[in-house]
């Protein structure tokens, strides 16, 4: 990483958590995608986008857009997850790039995600469909909690792998867990119970996840 824009981007991050905790409209509006862009051309300065890494440069993009979606008034919220749904494939493309099988001992940390994966979508499922047009919207957040959590796992096998290092391996699987609690916060504050302090998690998760992830990958190469 380009470790000036990586502080330029903590920086950034910095002050939107402020504007969030203060509710500083414009601030946050300023600062919110800053972040990513900040990412993105540190990504770009370290030679991120050479060889296979460029899915990693593709999924900070769109993470970009989404982010600004998100900003838009309550209609664009689907546009912005869709936005996201992208990022995360374009993560799983990069994850699996020279992918072999690590092994099975790999299975333990996927069994206990998966069955934390079963209850918290029983539980946003539960509350969805209780909602007006919720039987519609429950097929798409299934998709959704599907695809972040492949993303995870094919983070995670990058434990087990021999051509990413290790300082690597793990910055890159705390930030795709990070990414998984950020979107599983804001989930729950959107469709279950708002949880005290919850927006101030979903950013800070969020920004703490692609900052680790996006390390982890440039350490690689």
């Amino acid at each position: 990483m380009n470790w000036e824009w990586l502080a330029l981007a903590f920086v950034f991050a910095a002050g939107n958590w402020y504007a969030v905790v203060r509710e500083k409209a414009r601030l946050r509006v300023f600062t919110k995608p800053a972040v990513i862009l900040a990412l993105l051309v540190g990504f770009t300065l370290a030679g991120g986008w050479s060889g296979q890494n460029y899915w990693f440069g593709l999924g900070l993009a769109f993470s970009l857009v989404g982010d600004v979606l998100l900003m838009l008034p309550p209609g664009a919220f689907m546009s912005g997850l869709a936005a996201f749904l992208v990022a995360h494939i374009l993560y799983i493309l990069g994850f699996s790039q020279g992918l072999t099988f690590p092994g099975w001992s790999f299975l333990y940390p996927i069994a206990i995600l998966a069955a934390a994966d079963f209850f918290i979508y029983r539980r946003l499922r539960r509350a969805v469909i209780s909602r007006p047009r919720g039987r519609w919207m429950r097929f798409p957040m299934h998709l959704y909690q599907i695809i972040i959590s492949l993303m995870v796992v094919t983070a995670l096998m990058t434990l087990w792998r021999v051509d990413w290092p290790r300082t690597g391996a793990w910055l890159a699987s705390l930030g795709a867990l990070s990414f998984l609690v950020s979107d599983t916060i804001l989930a729950n504050n959107r469709f279950v119970n708002p949880i005290p302090g919850g927006r101030l998690l979903v950013i800070i998760s969020y920004h703490v996840g692609q900052a680790a992830l996006i390390s982890g990958v440039l350490l690689r190469g």
